[in-house]
């Protein structure tokens, strides 16, 4: 065939971990980008970061007083990082069982 280089599994190994290590530079890039979300009234905003974790929640003072949206912000942030902490180790755990089951090297969490 004209055109097709076989690859040695060195070279299959070398492209997967560069690939890796662009994932994973830019999982750590997005990590650090502020996003956020609006409902349509937009009397709520919601700001997360590229890895999911809540970090501000803005309520309008038209739907609860300002003096009961900072205590419900703060419950709100508290219980939408632990849910997303809880789901962080269960992909943990996941990915390890399945790194297990394939015979390759995995933490379990």
């Amino acid at each position: 065939m004209t055109g097709f280089r076989t690859m040695d599994f060195e070279e299959i190994a070398a492209q997967a971990k560069n690939m890796q290590d662009h994932l994973q530079a830019m999982q750590n890039n997005l990590a650090r980008v502020p996003v956020s979300g609006q409902d349509v009234g937009g009397l709520v905003t919601v700001t997360l970061n590229g890895a999911g974790q809540f970090l501000d929640i803005k309520i309008s003072p038209d739907i609860v007083p300002a003096s009961c949206a900072k205590t419900l912000r703060r419950v709100i942030l508290e219980a939408a990082n632990n849910a997303n902490e809880a789901k962080e180790g269960m992909i943990r755990r996941e990915t390890a069982l399945m790194m297990e089951g394939l015979g390759l090297p995995g933490k379990r969490s």
